[in-house]
Formats: C-alpha cells, structure tokens, sequence
C-alpha cells in the first residue's frame, strides 16, 4: 500500500496522438506542454454553473439510460464545506444497462463509487445495496460492508457483488482528512497542485502479480486477465481495506472512479488531461477522452497492431498506455475547501 502521507514519485508523462489515422502511420510523438494539452482538447466546452444540478440530500446515482457521464452531473456541498461532483453512465456501445452507482450523503461528508458484478439485476442491484450501506454506515466503514452484505441476502442477490472505494471526510484539529476503504478494481487519487501524492492500489489479480513481481506495470496495462478482482462485497464477503487517514488541504482534488475509467486513463494521464481546469471540468474531459476509447476500441487495437504493437510503439495508438476498455462508468470528485 502506498504511503499516505508521502508523494508519489514524480511523474513525466508522454502522450502520444496520431495525425491521422491511415493503417500504414507512424505514431508521431507530441511534446507535452501547455499548449499541446489546450489544443488537444480545443472541442470541449465547459459547463456553465447551470448546467450542474446542486443537491443537499443524500442522493444515489443510478445513470439508467445516459451514454454520457456529461449528460447529468450533480453538485453536492458537504457539512464540512466541500464540494463534490459525481456522474455515473452505462458507457458506449457496451451493456444495455448500469451497474455502477455513485452515492453521496452530505451531511456525514461520505462520497462512495460502487461496480457490480454478476449481470443484469445482480450486478446493479449488488452497487445499490453496497451504496445505500455506506449512505447509512459510511463513517465505519466495516460496519458498512456488513450492512450491504446483510442487504444482499436479503434481496436474494447470491451470484452478484460489488466492487466500492468510498471517502468519508473528518476534521480534527482544524486539519481535514480523507479516510478511505476499498473492495475491488476501483480506485482513488489525490491530487496536490497538480501532482499526484496519493494513488490507491487496486484489488485485482493482475495487481496481485505486480506485487508478486512476476509481471510488470507496463505488462498488466494489457493483461487478458486485468478483469479479475481478489475483494468484492457479496453477501457471504465483507473485508474492505480501510487506509490510514490522509491529511489534506484547502483546494487539494479527491478523485473516486471505477475502472471504467482507471483503466482507459492512467493516473499520469488523467493529470496532463486535466491541467489547468476547473473541478467542474474534470467529469466532461474524462468523459469525453473515454467515449472515444470505447468507441473506437477495436480500430484503436488494430492499428496499434499493425504499426507494430503496444511495446514497440511504448502505448497504444491513440496515445494512452493501457488496452481501451468499453465499460460503465462512475465517479466522484470532492474538491476540499
């Protein structure tokens, strides 16, 4: 587990876009600057304030019928003064339905992102039962689990599970805190001044070989067996992995996401993505960048192929590091004030 209270180290991302898109193109590479990033995402527009519904109440997210985390994303305050944004959607060209969940209850300052698995009605129903414990349990994070595993059998949910990673805020002292638990491939990052100092670790068995050290980062970024989680909430498992609290300050960004997101972007990339936006921002250009992954998805496979392969071009061909993935997506955005 990373260091709560340490930086990651520094990052030097390179991303890489193609001119154009002939199957017989050289992936030229891009100096990352300032410009690059602006010019590269010179389509987006960004939401004006009315755009964004602000809701007190303890909500839960279900996306049922968008195809696009910007179709509808809610602002929440919290008791303690921050302000959180969340969106969930079924994806592109992927399932018909949504099994991911986003659930925010102001007034205990608990933001939490739930992935079910176990098709249709099992898998969504498995996010809902997990959200609705943590918007009633989330400041005790393992009394929640067991309340959701407790929700699951009672709903008759026996193949279905969720994967969560949930955030309770805390002050003390006059200093405020993150406090973290996790089940599953979800993820969260902190982000100071544009940097990464905190980057959860995933609970799935392709991380579990990285630890083991029998394959590299670079190798479980298109890993066949990336999909496999090693935790997950049921209703005969409830053992999250609760971190230490993380101290946090004034305008540092907490991001929670399922790997609807995490896998198309990298932690790396999501910062050079994001730079110089607003918070607000964050959702409609994570959006945006993994429709198009998820549309493209297999011409993105293709011609990374036939230019020679992800390890000798150092990433696939529309610049990113991992395999494009079409899948549902949710997340959250708490910025600290």
């Amino acid at each position: 587990m990373p260091s709560s209270n340490q930086p990651l180290e520094d990052q030097d991302p390179k991303l890489i876009r193609p001119t154009h898109t002939e199957h017989n193109a050289i992936v030229p590479v891009i100096p990352l600057n300032r410009k690059a990033i602006k010019d590269a995402l010179m389509e987006h527009t960004p939401l004006a304030d009315e755009d964004i519904e602000i809701i007190q109440e303890p909500e839960i997210l279900d996306g049922e019928g968008l195809n696009s985390l910007s179709e509808d994303i809610r602002e929440f305050t919290l008791l303690l003064g921050d302000k959180v944004y969340g969106a969930t959607d079924k994806g592109v060209e992927y399932k018909g339905w949504n099994e991911d969940r986003v659930g925010i209850n102001p007034e205990d300052n608990v933001v939490i992102v739930a992935d079910g698995m176990g098709g249709m009605s099992q898998g969504d129903e498995a996010a809902q039962c997990v959200v609705e414990a943590f918007l009633d349990w989330g400041t005790n994070p393992t009394d929640a689990a067991t309340c959701a595993s407790g929700l699951m059998t009672t709903e008759g949910i026996d193949q279905g599970g969720a994967c969560y990673i949930s955030a309770h805020i805390t002050k003390i002292d006059g200093q405020k805190y993150i406090n973290l638990s996790q089940a599953g491939d979800v993820k969260a990052i902190i982000i100071r001044d544009e940097q990464l100092i905190f980057e959860s670790k995933d609970q799935s068995y392709v991380q579990h070989l990285v630890n083991k050290g029998a394959i590299s980062e670079n190798e479980a970024l298109s890993h066949p067996q990336r999909n496999m989680v090693m935790n997950a909430i049921t209703k005969t498992k409830h053992e999250p992995r609760v971190y230490q609290p993380i101290p946090v300050n004034n305008d540092d960004i907490v991001i929670i996401m399922t790997d609807g997101i995490s896998d198309n972007i990298q932690s790396d990339e999501l910062l050079t993505l994001i730079k110089g936006k607003s918070t607000k921002d964050i959702i409609p250009t994570l959006s945006e960048e993994t429709d198009d992954r998820m549309k493209n998805c297999e011409k993105i496979k293709d011609l990374t192929d036939k230019n020679g392969g992800r390890f000798k071009l150092g990433k696939y061909y529309d610049g990113f590091k991992s395999e494009p993935k079409k899948d549902n997506r949710g997340i959250a955005i708490i910025e600290i004030s």
